[in-house]
């Protein structure tokens, strides 16, 4: 019985890791354990969820919503907080600089006592942040624009969410592209991430 436990939460950490910068569904690891004939309750996955929270092995983020409630029922994105434990343990992450950029960015938010979530309706904006139960930043982040599907999907989900939000400005985080564009009325700034972290307001403690 021990063991099976200790298998279950290994592979759980594990699913937490290579999820790192996507989203993370317990109800998929949970048919996941079924299918394999383990036994185990969705109520215990989102303890080890907690779990995984607490021991800063992971942050989670909720998708946007108007009400606490409902944000606090989605589906979270994770992201792995020590990425070299996390190349480690899935070596896909090692190749994928864009998932990995976006895990800094979402840590370094965080750590400047952000309060963010993602928001999805038709496309996705990575980072969406709230101040007073108002969003006052929408933010994407990219290894690269480039000109294809990727720079029309990225301006797409940032475009999207300033206008729901009424942002006139959103941000395009890169490793190294600095320019402005206006899409649909939306200034767009896109800058070198580091440039952006480095404007954050530094924490004490």
């Amino acid at each position: 019985m021990v063991m099976c436990q200790v298998s279950i939460i290994k592979h759980f950490c594990k699913r937490v890791v290579a999820g790192s910068a996507g989203e993370f569904s317990v109800n998929k690891i949970y048919n996941e354990f079924k299918s394999q004939g383990y036994k185990i309750s969705k109520d215990s996955l989102y303890d080890y969820q907690d779990y995984v929270d607490n021991i800063y092995l992971a942050r989670f983020i909720p998708k946007y919503a108007h009400s606490v409630v409902k944000s606090q029922m989605s589906q979270k994105k994770s992201y792995v907080i020590d990425q070299g434990l996390g190349v480690a343990l899935d070596f896909t992450l090692a190749q994928d600089t864009g998932r990995l950029l976006e895990t800094v960015v979402a840590l370094e938010l965080i750590k400047a006592e952000k309060q963010i979530a993602y928001y999805g309706n038709g496309s996705e904006c990575d980072f969406v942040v709230v101040e007073k139960d108002q969003v006052t930043q929408a933010i994407q982040v990219t290894q690269e624009l480039g000109n294809g599907g990727t720079k029309k999907r990225e301006i797409a989900g940032l475009v999207n969410a300033c206008k729901k939000f009424n942002l006139s400005t959103g941000s395009i985080l890169t490793l190294d592209t600095d320019e402005e564009l206006v899409v649909d009325g939306v200034e767009i700034k896109i800058i070198p991430a580091w440039k952006y972290l480095w404007n954050l307001p530094k924490t004490t403690g």
